[in-house]
This record gives structure tokens, sequence and C-alpha cells, in this order.
């Protein structure tokens, strides 16, 4: 999986050669526009990266952390990846790491 600075990058590089092209400039200007969203697009499933855990008990969460919750939900519920684990190079040592993590938040 490229890291999200590649990502970036090939978004800069996609819409600079759109440019050029008479067929899509008009796409590119419709990126260029609107940057925040192509970002967001261009991030893809890596945004879960920048969602952060869960608050403070008894603190009340800002309203994106609802609704991201919600939207991860919708997503699990319809079977669709909403949750990335990487596991380094040692898979094995890896899963008991990510068994332990879970064991630990279930108990």
């Amino acid at each position: 999986m490229p890291g999200i600075a590649t990502l970036f990058q090939t978004l800069e590089l996609t819409t600079e050669r759109m440019q050029g092209d008479p067929q899509l400039s008009r796409f590119a200007d419709v990126i260029k526009a609107h940057q925040g969203y192509a970002h967001l697009g261009a991030l893809g499933s890596s945004l879960g990266d920048f969602l952060p855990a869960d608050p403070l008990p008894g603190v009340q969460p800002p309203n994106y952390v609802r609704i991201w919750k919600n939207i991860f939900q919708v997503l699990a519920d319809r079977n669709r990846r909403a949750l990335r684990v990487h596991l380094g190079a040692d898979v094995k040592a890896g899963l008991a790491k990510l068994g332990a993590a879970l064991r630990g938040a279930l108990a």
C-alpha cells in the first residue's frame, strides 16, 4: 500500500497530465477547485489513519467522531473492510500482538 505522501503526489501528477489534455482539462480544473475533496478521494481507505481513538469516558465526542463511527458501522454491516491492520514482516508475531490487544480491549 503506498503511503499518504505518494497518494498525494500521484494526485498532483495526474492532475498536471489531465491539464495538458484538452478532453480532460475541465476535470483537472474541478480537481484544482476542490482540493480538499480531491485529497480525501486520494486517501481512500487510508482515511481511517487520521481518525482519533475514542475520547475519554464522560467526554462527549465531536460530531465528526460519531459520524465516522456510523460510516464504519455501515461498511461493516455490508461486509466491507472497515479496519486495516498492518501485521509487519513477522506475520505470526503480528497476529499474536493483535490477538493480545483484542483480548485486552474485550476484557
